[in-house]
């Protein structure tokens, strides 16, 4: 997934087969809707520090959020729903890997297409995506996901990158973000930015940035 030395057609091939398999699985073990809520009312779930600020802070200035995960879109939903408490269906966008469930409740496929960390930019609809606003913040984990973009057309693209472990690849991922926050760093960055492109000015009641945990290159605003 991440190992630079494996050709990218090999790497997509096998993560849709992990995925593909990893759905199966989980269809054949004939979960419920309800078990997976009671999953996530159970699992002990971190966030990153700044994240329901971040996203509330955008969509109280009308900014669009897509959310673009490879995950499970039922769980990311119930998560937003719950922990953040920021959901607005109008202005957030959820594009992952849907469960299907029979009248009863029982999982029993995924809907399609199928999602991993390296085809998002292939199953992101054409249309939709196009029609967003001109200036794009795009925030990832993998240098691939600068590809989540590739559909936008947009003007302004600013890409900020979360390097939590592995920094031996800090040189690849400088090659392709803007701004680099190390070690599970926070997103008030983010949030600072976004003061700033509309105000700015900077609300110094927001938690200072961590600056120990960015790295340069930085945007220039």
């Amino acid at each position: 997934e991440i190992d630079p030395r494996v050709p990218y057609a090999k790497k997509n091939e096998l993560m849709e087969e992990w995925v593909f398999l990893s759905q199966k699985l989980i269809a054949d073990w004939r979960f419920s809707l309800e078990d997976t809520a009671k999953i996530l009312d159970s699992a002990p779930i971190f966030l990153r520090a700044g994240v329901a600020e971040a996203f509330s802070y955008a969509l109280s200035k009308d900014i669009d959020v897509y959310i673009i995960s490879a995950g499970i879109g039922d769980m990311v939903t119930a998560l937003l729903d719950k922990v953040l408490n920021v959901r607005n269906e109008e202005k957030m966008s959820i594009v992952s890997n849907f469960m299907h469930a029979d009248e009863s409740g029982i999982i029993t496929s995924f809907k399609a297409p199928l999602l991993h960390s390296l085809n998002k930019s292939q199953v992101l609809d054409k249309a939709t995506m196009a029609s967003l606003r001109t200036n794009t913040i795009l925030l990832g984990d993998f240098p691939h996901d600068i590809h989540m973009a590739d559909q936008v057309g947009s003007e302004t693209l600013l890409t900020i990158g979360f390097l939590n472990e592995k920094e031996d690849l800090l040189k690849d991922y400088t090659k392709y973000y803007d701004v680099i926050i190390l070690n599970d760093g926070n997103f008030d960055i983010l949030t600072r930015l976004l003061q700033f492109i509309d105000t700015k000015e900077v609300d110094e009641t927001v938690t200072q940035v961590d600056t120990d945990n960015l790295l340069k290159p930085l945007i220039a605003v």
